[in-house]
């Protein structure tokens, strides 16, 4: 095993015996794949005990976007780098990464790769991950499009897109057949509505067809979707101002063979203060050799095992969210989650026949889940999707299956439920057949008057609140348009605003209580009325009290 070095250069002068010490931080010196080396020479004195005091950097932790969290030989930052970025990880005991972070601290992105190519293509590959990484944090669309068109992305990753973005396309399997073009002109048609993006934003793609088909100007619109809805818009001043991110190639394991695909990951390094030299680090993107490899450690970088304290793989956090059941053409279901869990480990299904929810982290371990319909089932995450089919024969077997579950909701109902569990960490969720919704019903003249389409609508239920643009309206039935707020619990009352522009949100709904299906149709006139249009600069607002008074809500 080779040994670090300091080597050094040394000006010499006549002093009395004695012991003189010199403390020299080492990011004052060069990284070099022999060792550290002085950049000037050190003042030593003839005669006397010259001794050399290293003084270290602070070591910063880091978490890592779960391992094996990118597939092999792309770039695209999929469930497991979600994950990193929406969940609490072990490594910053148990924070949120971005929420609650030290006031002023800065970040900074380490990517990596396994040693399946040469030196150089492990750092280019690396050095494309970490944009991609910045750019999903940071929402820079224009630098994810680049990455993707870097490297043509395949097929199997606009399924994957499809999936996070809540049109599940079936199997995640590069096959381009029925279920997934069902679920790319349902994407194109909520594309096409602004509903991944906000009123300020300008779509990629704004005439984009529905057809169906996953060619180029929809796998561009699928990467604008995924990048609008999921980036948490860290402010690119939040990052480091020399050097915020960096491809280590194969140079950085987490695993002792650097061949495992557990290697590929990304780092996210929280500097709670600003690194004494911060141009010390020797990361030079497309620079393979700038990378000062010593030795054959697990991590190989002297710069990156000096820096970053990354938490062990065997105490990583794993995560299983967004289930979906996806009603198949034989009378199946496909059963889904999306996950951080490494694509060569496993995710264990069940099904069973009821249970009294109230959405999908509203079980307990002690819950009675009604009997097995469909015993355990093992498979291994394709691209952070797991996957599992609940066969004709054992769905036959749940006659909840075919009961709008919506005609009664607002009361505690049997559901079917599906539970998919990580056997090594025992992380678990449960997803019952119907992940609770509401729905809230316009008169489709509203539409016409030309200003509804301008709102945006929050919804306020339980303490929760969830945004949508009124242009993502679907026509309900004859003179209605609904519009529908996902992952929702049964709540008693909800509130309803609606945005336009920067001023006050007008209240369209007050402590309204839910309604069922049947009430729906048998009184179609109670909807919510729709505000004014934002009035002009030193205009007066119309009260709550003096607007027009509303009726009973609509609300599925």
């Amino acid at each position: 095993m080779q040994r670090r070095a300091l080597v050094l250069g040394a000006r010499y002068r006549d002093h009395p015996l004695g012991m003189g010490e010199i403390r020299v931080h080492i990011d004052t010196l060069k990284y070099t794949r022999s060792g550290l080396a002085t950049r000037t020479p050190l003042d030593v004195t003839v005669g006397e005990h010259n001794r050399v005091v290293l003084v270290r950097p602070t070591r910063r932790p880091s978490a890592a976007a779960s391992y094996g969290g990118f597939p092999e030989g792309v770039s695209f930052p999929g469930p497991a780098v979600l994950s990193l970025l929406h969940h609490e990880h072990m490594s910053l005991d148990s924070m949120d990464l971005l929420r609650d972070r030290p006031k002023g601290a800065k970040l900074q992105i380490f990517a990596h790769c396994d040693a399946a190519g040469s030196e150089a293509d492990n750092k280019a590959l690396s050095d494309r991950r970490a944009r991609a990484t910045h750019a999903l944090m940071t929402r820079d669309v224009p630098v994810m499009l680049d990455v993707a068109s870097a490297e043509d992305w395949p097929p199997e990753i606009g399924q994957v897109m499809l999936r996070s973005l809540g049109h599940d396309p079936g199997p995640i399997d590069g096959k381009f057949e029925e279920l997934t073009s069902t679920a790319t002109r349902a994407f194109q048609e909520d594309y096409a509505a602004g509903v991944f993006h906000r009123d300020r934003d300008t779509l990629h793609h704004a005439q984009l067809e529905a057809d169906g088909e996953l060619g180029p100007k929809t796998m561009e619109a699928l990467i604008d979707a995924y990048v609008s809805k999921w980036s948490p818009e860290v402010p690119p001043e939040q990052f480091l101002e020399a050097h915020p991110l960096a491809g280590c190639g194969a140079n950085n394991a987490a695993f002792p063979s650097r061949d495992n695909p557990g290697n590929r990951r990304v780092s996210l390094v929280v500097h709670a203060q600003a690194p004494e030299f911060p141009d010390a680090t020797t990361c030079r993107e497309g620079d393979p050799m700038a990378c000062p490899v010593v030795d054959e450690a697990l991590h190989r970088c002297m710069w990156y095992r000096e820096h970053v304290a990354e938490t062990p793989h065997a105490r990583a956090v794993f995560h299983l969210f967004e289930p979906s059941w996806l009603r198949l053409p034989n009378g199946g279901h496909l059963l889904s989650v999306l996950t951080n869990v490494p694509d060569e480990e496993s995710v264990v299904f069940e099904v069973f026949r009821a249970a009294s929810v109230v959405g999908p982290s509203g079980l307990g371990d002690d819950v009675d889940l009604g009997g097995l319909v469909m015993e355990a089932v093992t498979v291994s995450p394709v691209l952070g999707v797991a996957q599992v089919v609940l066969a004709p024969t054992a769905a036959e077997a749940i006659p909840e299956l075919d009961r709008p579950v919506m005609e009664e909701f607002g009361q505690e109902i049997d559901v079917p439920t599906f539970r998919a569990t990580h056997p090594r960490s025992g992380a678990r969720i449960h997803a019952p057949l119907s992940r609770p919704r509401i729905v809230v019903l316009f008169q489709s003249r509203a539409r016409a008057a030309g200003t509804f389409d301008q709102l945006e609508l929050e919804l306020i239920a339980d303490g929760r609140s969830s945004r949508t643009p009124a242009r993502a309206a679907r026509p309900y039935a004859d003179g209605y348009d609904a519009v529908t707020f996902s992952d929702f619990g049964q709540a008693e009352s909800v509130d309803l605003l609606a945005h336009a522009g920067e001023g006050a949100p007008r209240v369209l709904l007050a402590g309204a209580k839910l309604i069922d299906l049947e009430r729906i149709e048998s009184s179609p006139g109670l909807v919510p009325t729709v505000p004014d249009p934002p009035q002009p600069a030193g205009a007066v607002p119309r009260s709550v009290a003096t607007a027009p008074p509303f009726q009973d809500p609509v609300i599925l």
